[in-house]
């Protein structure tokens, strides 16, 4: 049984997110601090590059500067900024 819906073909729409996408995303995600260490640099830049939120679940400082945002009351026109980039942060999260 070969209908167009079970075909696949290369189409500008084909980049959209499917079900089955949605869950390997959800697996490789989940299971990334397991095979991290199993994967070449290569691999993993090229993995980082795909899922930019994978740096995030790899690197305690990297979620907390880039995927986090403090809250200051002290600016109502902005209050949700970034985390500021403290060395003594980077040292700490190194520490662990």
């Amino acid at each position: 049984m070969n209908s167009a819906g079970n075909t696949s073909t290369d189409t500008a729409g084909s980049s959209a997110s499917t079900p089955e996408s949605t869950t390997i995303k959800i697996d490789l995600l989940r299971d990334l601090r397991s095979i991290w260490s199993l994967l070449t640099p290569a691999l993993q830049g090229q993995l980082l590059t795909v899922y930019p939120e994978a740096a995030a679940m790899m690197d305690s400082y990297e979620w907390m500067t880039r995927w986090t945002k403090t809250r200051d009351d002290q600016d109502p026109e902005r209050p949700y900024k970034p985390m500021p980039q403290r060395p003594y942060l980077k040292v700490m999260h190194e520490l662990h």
